[in-house]
């Protein structure tokens, strides 16, 4: 019996001895797998995580109600990018504009364009030409008109209401010619009436360098022509702006007066413009009708869209006062702030000793300056130093002119002094320019900008 026990004894132990390792694999298969399920499950987790949701807000073009509110819709894709056009608006700025006609500066961008618009005040949206990823925009207020002819000029032609209250500008660059009379036309129509401006290049048969403005009424032709203060040659831009005033028609070119014709029908309304090319291959860079705003409190909205019925806008106030400023010309005296400037002489040419060979002429002006404060003051030019512009568009450079005395090089002692002026002082100087002003210009403006304040002079040149 007791060999029989013992027999089992050993039996049991044999087995207990195999069993053990078996059953330790058996345990860390068990182990390996529910790693591997566990790590499969975050993956499958982590990759749902990365997918972003799909916003779309879409909305109509916005009315006139809806200008004090513009709407900002944005889309976004799964990769998280923002697909809606995008406005940068430089000009007109939360300020006061002393012109009836403040600047109108801005960009919008972005894929997809659609169409851009523009509305001041919450009237009528104005289209703005674009291709599908720019709109870049330099004009003034308050646009009736922007247009874009891509390429080169044969006939453009735009129906609308055009009034006598508007402005027409036109940018162009005569390219080349193929007529002995090359010329660029600008018409206003109201049926068989109409207004016709003409222009000519140089080398033009007829009128070289000139043009005219007139008005067909009722049949009747009369017109204006001379020859233009600048010369009108090939790929060089120009810009004409047409304008009227006290019943005239009149016109300049890259800012200068050229043509006034008195007007046969003052209060006509015309339906149509019309550009045509005549016998020259022309680019216009810019065509603009523009009408003056009224002084007070006036709204700007920008509104781009894109083919993916994506919308954004922007909203800018600024403030008009164009009310007439008192002019200021020679012998007169401005006051800013603590100081008083009083524009005593002013000379075209004035001829200045260098050295014992040399003279340079310069333009200049005599001024007094006067501390009306009660502190004393360094003077300086600040923010701008001072300019002068005559009435053909020329800017004279203020110059800061130092003489050779035999010695040392020193500031010409007539030069108005820039340092400590006491209270109740008078400084007396003379500020130069160059070149000397030519014996043609005919009037000049004086924008002095001393300690911060501006003074500002226009007088005649003679």
């Amino acid at each position: 019996m007791d060999e029989v026990e013992e027999r089992r004894k050993k039996i049991r132990e044999k087995v207990a001895r195999r069993s053990s390792p078996e059953l330790f694999g058996i345990v860390l298969v068990i182990l390996i797998f529910a790693f591997l399920l566990f790590s499969s499950l975050s993956s499958f987790h982590g990759e749902q995580g990365n997918v972003a949701s799909k916003v779309t807000k879409k909305t109509g073009t916005p009315e006139k109600s809806a200008v004090t509110k513009p709407a900002v819709t944005t889309k976004t894709n799964v990769s998280g990018n923002v697909l809606f056009p995008k406005i940068v608006l430089s000009e007109p700025g939360n300020t006061t504009y002393t012109t009836s006609l403040p600047p109108l500066r801005f960009r919008v961008y972005g894929p997809y364009l659609d169409s851009v618009l523009l509305s001041i005040d919450g009237n009528k949206n104005i289209s703005i030409p674009h291709n599908s990823y720019l709109a870049d925009i330099n004009s003034n207020m308050a646009p009736v008109l922007i247009g874009n002819i891509p390429g080169t000029l044969k006939q453009w032609t735009v129906a609308s209401n055009f009034s006598l209250k508007y402005i027409y500008n036109t940018e162009f660059t005569f390219l080349n010619s193929s007529a002995s009379s090359p010329s660029l036309g600008i018409y206003l129509y109201n049926g068989k009436n109409n207004i016709h401006f003409q222009i000519y290049p140089d080398d033009s048969r007829y009128a070289p360098s000139g043009g005219f403005i007139g008005q067909v009424e009722k049949g009747k032709w009369t017109f204006t022509q001379i020859k233009a203060p600048v010369k009108i040659t090939y790929n060089k831009p120009y810009k004409v702006e047409i304008y009227f005033e006290n019943g005239n028609a009149k016109v300049k070119i890259n800012g200068i007066s050229w043509l006034t014709y008195s007007l046969q029908n003052k209060s006509i309304t015309y339906n149509k413009l019309v550009l045509r090319a005549g016998g020259a291959s022309i680019s216009v860079n810019k065509i603009a009708v523009v009408k003056e705003l009224n002084n007070g409190m006036h709204s700007l909205a920008i509104f781009a869209n894109n083919t993916l019925g994506n919308s954004t806008s922007k909203l800018a106030y600024f403030t008009v006062n164009a009310t007439p400023q008192k002019t200021y010309t020679i012998g007169d005296t401005i006051r800013a702030g603590n100081l008083e400037v009083t524009l005593k002489k002013f000379y075209g040419m004035k001829q200045v000793i260098i050295t014992n060979k040399l003279q340079k002429n310069y333009a200049s002006v005599d001024i007094e300056v006067k501390n009306t404060g009660k502190n004393e003051l360094k003077l300086k030019f600040t923010p701008y130093n001072p300019v002068l512009v005559d009435n053909l568009g020329n800017t004279y450079t203020y110059t800061s002119v130092r003489i050779n005395n035999g010695a040392y090089w020193v500031p010409q002692p007539e030069q108005l002094k820039l340092d400590v002026i006491y209270p109740g002082a008078i400084r007396k100087g003379v500020i130069f320019f160059t070149p000397a002003v030519n014996i043609n210009v005919k009037s000049l403006t004086l924008a002095l900008y001393l300690n911060g304040g501006k003074y500002v002079f226009e007088f005649k040149r003679w």
